[in-house]
Parts: structure tokens; C-alpha cells; sequence
């Protein structure tokens, strides 16, 4: 479950931004501000900010919601950025939103906040910004870029830089596209080979603006294929020099998680989010220091349907609806105070602990036993 082109996120003045995601029925929706409750999929008066809600028809117009009121809100889109937004709707192109904009960070010049790429490729067409109070589209000639189609992709909205990580048989490689270029009609790639502790089966990417790295959630194989035994990393890339280590990796596991996703906070924090199999689901949401050691974490109900972030607030996890929701997706606000210290609140990473990840266990051992 590749979880980078679904939820996205683009910010213009003080911290506020447009949030989208794709779903079902009516195909698109997003949200402007920075979290809430979630509760039946509505904001309500309890929440830290009150939320207003906007759908994108199938006809094309943009309707603003709030509790059982709408209206029109086309007008705060672009002509342009109507397009880009269309053509994710029908599954032609992908969303890649700046990891460096996602968490809330606003540069003093407004960058490209989302790349939009032919849908499962590196392939420039387009980006979106906020500019004079509304979402602004640039559009150019797709720019074609190799390898495709890559496992996974990060963007750096600052630089404008758009790392595609792409498995080989033979050797894995990190592809670094300069969107800028892109967008002016100019295909620039550099594709490096990977040494170190390459990905094996990468199943989350992001960038950090601070380290200058991108951190993999990957899998790797520890036995036969029948087993199905294997073990959780968290793996660092430099980009730089091409390089990958290893943070740390779990014990061995027979139940690895499904899905995973990874973003950075404006607290320079790492959180990465990992669901179970089981019929209900549940996601784990640890955070870390930039070496990786966790600093808190929580069990939370209900399945990753994207990327969760962390906000001052706590941490937005979007799970999949539950019964009585009325929006393809739930976005829960795990609030701080609820956050156990180290992996203690994180119980299958908390059982699988091995090598630094030990002596987070340790110390919930001597906490709760």
C-alpha cells in the first residue's frame, strides 16, 4: 500500500493550508487548517480548531462543508488547478506533496507545494502553489524521467527536488528530479546506485529537511518464503553520497505490519505510523529523535488509510471510516498527553523489540510489570 499520493496537504500565509484526499465518493474531498477529531468524519465545537470541509464533484465544482451546510467554493481554485485536480480524480496523475510543506512549514517564498506527475511515474506535468488567496496551477509538457515506474517517491517542495527509490534485481537506485527544471520544459535526472543497508521491500518514504536524508520504513525477509518471517528497519538514504544504514531492526516476525507511512514534524520529530492485518485494525504511531530512538508512541484503533502527521497538538492519524462515517476517511487527533514514553504505548513494536529498540522495552517492563 503505497500511501504518498493520497492526502495532500499545500500551504500558503501564517500555517494553513489545503488538505486532499482522494476517495470513492464524491471522488474528492479536502480540508483547510491543521487537525480534528474526526468523530462521525465532521469537525464539531470540541475540536482544537473548527474545521471547514470541501468536496470536489464530478462535475467539477468545489462545494465547502461545514456540519450540514454547504456552498460553493470553486473560486478558490485556479482555472488551472482545477485541471490538475480533475485529472487525479480520474486516476491519470498523482499528488506528491512536498514532505517539507506537509507538516506546516512556510517558507518565506511560496514553493511548488505539490508536484503532479503521470499517475505511477516520475513524469513531470504539472504543481500546484497558493498564491493571491487561492490555489494556483502551473502546468508544461510532461518531462519524461527514468526508472519508472519507481516503489516509492518523496519531494522536497524547497528545493524542488523529487527522489524516486526504485528495487532492482540487480540493484537498487535513488533517482533525484528537479522539478523546477521540469516544469520549464527541461528534463533533469541524476540516478545513482545504492550502497550500505539497501531497502528491500520499502514500504514508506519521506524527506528530512533537517538531516538533508530521506527515511525508508522497509521489510526484509528473514527466512523462506513460506515462513513469512521477517524483520521491521528503519532505514536512513543520504542522497549526497548515495548511501544507505540502518537505524535499527525489529526482531524476528511472522506478522509484519501491512501498511506504514513516515513524515517529519516542524519539531524535527519522526513519526511513523504502522498497521496490523486483523479484521479491525490497528495503527501504532511512534515518534523519534532524528537517530531514530523513540521518544512516545500510542496505540490507536482503526486501520492507516494515509500518511499521519504531528501537529503541537498531537498526532493526526487518518484511518479508514468506521460505521456512521460520512467521508472516505477519518482523521483522529491523538493528543499528547495520551502519548506513552518511548515504545511502551507501541505493543508490536514494543514485543518485537531487538538492538537500541531493547532498552525502550526494558524500560516499560520495569514501568507496567
Amino acid at each position: 500500500m503505497n500511501l504518498d499520493n493520497h492526502y495532500f496537504p499545500i500551504f500558503g500565509q501564517e500555517s494553513y493550508g489545503l488538505h486532499f484526499e482522494v476517495v470513492p465518493a464524491p471522488a474528492f474531498h479536502f480540508h483547510i487548517g491543521g487537525w480534528f477529531d474526526g468523530v462521525d468524519g465532521d469537525p464539531g465545537p470540541g475540536d482544537p480548531v473548527l474545521l471547514p470541509w470541501f468536496g470536489f464533484t464530478a462535475s467539477g465544482s468545489v462545494v465547502r462543508l461545514l456540519g450540514s451546510n454547504g456552498a460553493l467554493a470553486t473560486s478558490s481554485f485556479s482555472s488551472t488547478a482545477l485541471s490538475l485536480i480533475a485529472n487525479v480524480q480520474a486516476g491519470t496523475s498523482d499528488f506528491i506533496v512536498g514532505d517539507d510543506v506537509a507538516t506546516g512549514i512556510v517558507h518565506a517564498s511560496t514553493p511548488n507545494a505539490v508536484v503532479v506527475v503521470a499517475h505511477g511515474t516520475t513524469t513531470v506535468q504539472g504543481a500546484l502553489r497558493v498564491g493571491n488567496g487561492m490555489a494556483q496551477g502551473v502546468t508544461v509538457s510532461p518531462v519524461g524521467t527514468a526508472p519508472d515506474p519507481p516503489d516509492l517517491r518523496a519531494y522536497s517542495a524547497y528545493t524542488e527536488k523529487l527522489y524516486s527509490l526504485h528495487i532492482g534485481s540487480s540493484a537498487d537506485t535513488l533517482a533525484t528530479v528537479d522539478v523546477g527544471a521540469a516544469l520549464v520544459g527541461v528534463s533533469s535526472v541524476a540516478t545513482n546506485t545504492l550502497v550500505g543497508e539497501v531497502p528491500s521491500n520499502p514500504l514508506a518514504l519521506a524527506w528530512n529537511r533537517f538531516t538533508k536524508t530521506l527515511f525508508v520504513i522497509d521489510t526484509l525477509a528473514t527466512g523462506p518464503a513460506w515462513q513469512h518471517k521477517g524483520v521491521l528497519r528503519l532505514l536512513v538514504i543520504d542522497p549526497a553520497a548515495s548511501q544507505s544504514y540502518e537505524l535499527w531492526r525489529t526482531s524476528d516476525a511472522f506478522d509484519l505490519p501491512s501498511a506504514a507511512s513516515i513524515s517529519i514534524s516542524a519539531q524535527a520529530e519522526i513519526l511513523i505510523a504502522l498497521t496490523d492485518k486483523n479484521i479491525l485494525g490497528a495503527t501504532e504511531i511512534v515518534l523519534t529523535n532524528a537517530a531514530g530512538i523513540p521518544t512516545s508512541s500510542a496505540d490507536h484503533l482503526g486501520r492507516l488509510a494515509d500518511v499521519a502527521y504531528a501537529v503541537p497538538a498531537g498526532v493526526n492519524v487518518p484511518v479508514e471510516p468506521g460505521f456512521g462515517d460520512k467521508l472516505g476517511m477519518r482523521v483522529d487527533l491523538v493528543q499528547r498527553a495520551d502519548l506513552a514514553s518511548g515504545i511502551c504505548g507501541a505493543a508490536w513494536l514494543r514485543l518485537h523489540a531487538s538492538g537500541v529498540l531493547s532498552t525502550a522495552a526494558a524500560s516499560c517492563k520495569q514501568q507496567w510489570w
